[in-house]
């Protein structure tokens, strides 16, 4: 009897191995997307609080940029906006259009 014991025991034994090789696929499948989604590097490590810390920084960045661009478009309905934008324009550094370009 002992011995049918152990032998459903290295049963569930691989079972659950079997389980926790598809969880781990799993879960680095969800966090590669969740990588990819975000632009995270993949070789840092995730943790919870460094992803809060990344997401509120960016989420400022992108509040800061749709406030400039709202600054801009109202300066842009004036024709003396205009010409003030496009001298703010030409007073950029041209490294920064390379990055603009569609390729």
């Amino acid at each position: 009897m002992g011995r049918f014991d152990e032998k459903r025991l290295r049963h569930y034994n691989a079972l659950l191995a079997e389980q926790i090789a598809e969880l781990m696929r799993e879960l680095m499948r969800v966090e590669s997307t969740f990588r990819a989604q975000f632009g995270i590097d993949p070789f840092v490590r995730l943790k919870p609080e460094t992803v809060v810390r990344d997401l509120t920084r960016e989420i400022l960045r992108v509040k800061q940029a749709n406030r400039e661009m709202e600054q801009d478009l109202l300066a842009l309905a004036a024709v003396e906006g205009v010409k003030a934008y496009l001298k703010k324009l030409r007073r950029r550094p041209a490294s920064d259009n390379f990055y603009d370009l569609p390729f």
